[in-house]
């Protein structure tokens, strides 16, 4: 969809006057909103994809993730009593209701696909799998963001 807020030129356009003194702010109120909104979603957008996101959020079915699936994380690893006591690396799947779902990488191999089609395999023929959930919260984007929050616990 063409943004609403832009002229011929492209260029942000102010809204026009109102011979209503009262409704100039509800107007241009309305109008800052939209525009803000324009600038979020860029030059072209489906207003019906918006609506289905905004239901799938109001559902439950729409997170924004903290890491993007394929990448790598890095986690502060806990004892049975919850004391931090080493950081390792995995795989980051996808987080649910505070969990991180990740993988040790396979054969030094961190492709997602890869790693997903295993696990696919392995449960056909063994019924088991290579996934492990860590707290979202023991999680971090480098090695050495989690090795700062391992020594900042054992401190």
């Amino acid at each position: 969809m063409k943004r609403l807020t832009e002229n011929a030129y492209g260029k942000m356009r102010t809204p026009p006057p109102s011979r209503n003194k009262s409704e100039n702010p509800s107007y241009e109120s309305l109008y800052k909103r939209l525009a803000a909104i324009e600038d979020i979603l860029g030059d072209e957008y489906d207003l019906d994809e918006l609506r289905e996101m905004a239901q799938a959020k109001r559902e439950g079915r729409c997170v924004v993730q903290k890491f993007a699936p394929g990448s790598e994380v890095w986690i502060v690893e806990r004892d049975e009593d919850g004391e931090a006591t080493e950081v390792s690396g995995f795989v980051f799947v996808v987080s649910v209701s505070g969990v991180a779902i990740v993988s040790p990488t396979i054969n030094d191999c961190s492709d997602l696909d890869f790693i997903l089609s295993d696990f696919v395999e392995e449960t056909a023929s063994s019924f088991s799998g290579d996934f492990s959930g860590y707290p979202i919260s023991d999680c971090y984007k480098s090695h050495e963001e989690a090795e700062a929050a391992l020594r900042r616990e054992q401190e």
